[in-house]
């Protein structure tokens, strides 16, 4: 299964719903699990937990059904939450994306550069694994040290 996991503070919900709506015109078999809705192969209905990630357990479950349902492609809203608290572990994300960065969540994290430092773990090196980062993030470098070679980046500015 390839997966794509979306962080940020805002749009997660949007650019994974987005990129699940692109990938299932184009004829792929998708599985989605954010905040407001879950998608496995067709099947579409509002996430009750309520929750971006799940515990690990119900996580891991919801993917081993996306894949008995043959799901090819699955888009993962990952939040600084799910990374934190280890619920991601043991996902081999394929495409990560950030969206922004914003003050949030200094309740868990502390300070902005910890919440960063958080969310950049998502973005790992691995071999194959492909990057997308906004340069205009005031935490650009804080992700950019984390990526691998096959990283893209963005700009609304430049």
């Amino acid at each position: 299964m390839y997966i794509i996991g979306v962080t940020g503070t805002k749009g997660k919900t949007t650019t994974s719903t987005l990129i699940a709506t692109a990938l299932e015109q184009s004829g792929k078999i998708v599985g989605l699990l954010t905040t407001a809705q879950v998608w496995i192969a067709g099947e579409k209905y509002e996430n009750q937990s309520k929750m971006t990630m799940d515990s690990p357990f119900k996580l891991w479950k919801t993917i081993k059904k996306a894949q008995k349902m043959g799901v090819t492609h699955l888009v993962l809203e990952t939040s600084s939450h799910g990374i934190y608290y280890f619920r991601n572990f043991g996902i081999k994300y394929n495409i990560v994306v950030l969206t922004n960065i914003s003050q949030d969540h200094l309740d868990l994290h502390g300070t902005m550069h910890h919440y960063a430092s958080t969310k950049a773990r998502l973005f790992q090196k691995s071999p194959g694994k492909i990057t997308i980062l906004p340069r205009d993030c005031d935490y650009f470098d804080v992700f950019e040290a984390r990526a691998g070679s096959d990283c893209i980046t963005y700009s609304m500015k430049s």
